[in-house]
């Protein structure tokens, strides 16, 4: 057996970089939300946040040049409607700072999302 894919909140992880980087807020404690829907995701339009930090419901994503390539219209999009339901944009976080769990660690504290 291969063994289970791991989870953060019940929620199966896209990637590795998406586990350091909870584990990462977990050490800092720094309270979120995993895979956060904005609009229905059964809709046309609907999307997730890869994580929103708590208590200011910040958004965050993770390997945005991977997932998210600068001038692709659906990353666009996206940050756009996530300024429209959290009035501000996320906080991007590359492959390299989400490499381990202590790069993740060093990252967030480095971005405006440490406090």
């Amino acid at each position: 057996m291969i063994g289970s894919i791991p989870t953060i909140q019940g929620k199966t992880i896209d990637s590795l970089n998406e586990l350091n980087f909870a584990m990462a807020l977990e050490k800092l404690e720094i309270e979120y939300i995993y895979k956060y829907n904005i609009r229905a995701m059964a809709l046309r339009g609907g999307m997730q946040v890869d994580f929103v930090i708590l208590p200011f419901y910040w958004p965050a994503e993770i390997q945005v040049e991977y997932w998210h390539p600068e001038n692709d219209p659906d990353w666009v999009l996206k940050k756009a409607a996530e300024f429209q339901e959290f009035g501000r944009e996320p906080v991007e976080f590359t492959f390299e700072q989400t490499e381990t769990v202590e790069a993740a660690e060093e990252a967030i504290k480095e971005s405006s999302l440490y406090y």
